[in-house]
């Protein structure tokens, strides 16, 4: 028996347990059936379920990427009470890196190998749109690598800071080099930033 019936044997929830049966005999999931998911109580179900999809689409092939979470700036205005991280703008540690500095980080990453650079940082209201263009441009000119970058919070925050929509925000960072969006922490940003998500308050 796999993990995946036993987990499904044992648990109570009886729409998730639907779901997963569909996941495991590779019917095609809708977005409600994710949504479904994420809310479900069960972490091993949902973990389950993911290793489901994943052996469906990729086998049990593993691939990895080298890459380095770069912090551009840990000036932050969202505050959150639970992170360590942020500084105030007049703090003593407080600090934006230079496009020189982030090329630096990056030429270090790549000469060991990393192939993504994974770029995160404070909401930070002094740094204009074009820092975050320059850099991607100067980064896109100079190496060949996948630019992970600003997550969804920071993301809201640049178009809100901006008076651009999301979907405008996105294009732009896109087009000056922005490869992919980081979806991790996410779920704790969306509860350290509630002045953004409110609906989670």
């Amino acid at each position: 028996m796999m993990n995946f019936e036993l987990i499904q044997k044992f648990s109570d929830d009886e729409g998730t347990k639907e779901i997963l049966s569909r996941a495991l005999d590779n019917e095609i999931l809708e977005i409600k059936d994710g949504v479904e998911l994420l809310e479900s109580p069960s972490l091993n179900l949902l973990g389950a379920a993911a290793d489901a999809m994943r052996k469906k689409s990729a086998g049990d092939l593993v691939t990895f990427v080298v890459d380095r979470n770069i912090n551009y700036t840990n000036i932050c205005s969202s505050k959150c009470k639970f992170c360590a991280f942020y500084r105030e703008p007049d703090a003593k540690d407080a600090y934006i890196l230079t496009l020189e500095e982030i090329m630096s980080k990056i030429d270090e990453a790549v000469k060991l190998g990393a192939t993504q650079i994974l770029l995160q940082g404070g909401l930070n209201p002094a740094i204009t749109i074009e820092y975050y263009e320059d850099m991607l441009r100067a980064v896109k000119k100079k190496f060949n690598v996948q630019m992970h970058a600003f997550s969804p919070p920071e993301i809201v925050h640049i178009s809100k800071l901006y008076g651009a929509g999301i979907k405008e925000t996105i294009s732009r960072l896109h087009d000056a080099g922005l490869g992919s969006i980081p979806g991790e922490g996410l779920r704790y940003s969306m509860i350290g930033c509630a002045d953004m998500f409110p609906q989670i308050r």
